[in-house]
């Protein structure tokens, strides 16, 4: 939302869900629009740019920070309890309840994690050695989700619900004043 993406090009079908919904397809190309988008130009409180510091070895937090200093009455990410079973290759996350979910890990020496869940969807990740927010989509309560990797490692996730109240509150503060683009080129 905060980088104006407001649609997605991909090579595979996606989920539709409350984030995203397709708006156009052919043969092996499909066009996402991002529900959450905000415009190139959007105002920030002056306390908050004065009170978020980022902080890189705690990602989740720091945008939970952000989500509060936003209006958020609760954590954006909360941070779940699942039943994990790690085995050589493969991680199975048994969710607790329905919501929207990520993972994240701290190590990760495989270049590809495919993850896939009871009800038949599945997505494939590159680069996972740089460490990144893995999108689990949309759960039911007591679904099995499954993390493999092409290597035999053992890979420990933290898992988050996304709690679409806060993020419809700090997405709200900054869609609040927001700037009218009123003409672009492919230079301005």
């Amino acid at each position: 939302a905060m980088l104006s993406v407001k649609y997605m090009l991909s090579d595979s079908p996606m989920e539709e869900n409350a984030l995203r919904r397709m708006v156009a397809g052919t043969g092996y190309n499909y066009l996402y629009e991002n529900t959450y988008c905000l415009p190139l130009g959007y105002m920030v409180d002056e306390a908050v740019i004065e009170e978020w510091v980022p902080d890189l070895s705690a990602r989740m937090s720091s945008l939970n920070n952000l989500a509060l200093l936003l209006g958020a009455e609760d954590m954006m990410l909360e941070t779940v309890h699942c039943e994990a079973q790690e085995e050589d290759g493969r991680t199975i996350l048994t969710m607790p309840e329905e919501g929207y979910y990520y993972a994240a890990y701290d190590t990760c020496n495989q270049d590809t994690l495919t993850v896939s869940r009871t009800d038949g969807w599945s997505q494939k990740y590159s680069k996972t050695t740089h460490r990144y927010l893995i999108e689990l989509g949309d759960c039911e309560a007591e679904e099995q989700v499954y993390i493999s990797n092409t290597g035999s490692e053992r890979i420990s996730f933290t898992v988050y619900r996304l709690n679409f109240k806060a993020l419809d509150a700090a997405y709200a503060t900054l869609q609040s004043q927001t700037m009218e683009l009123q003409e672009m080129t492919d230079t301005s």
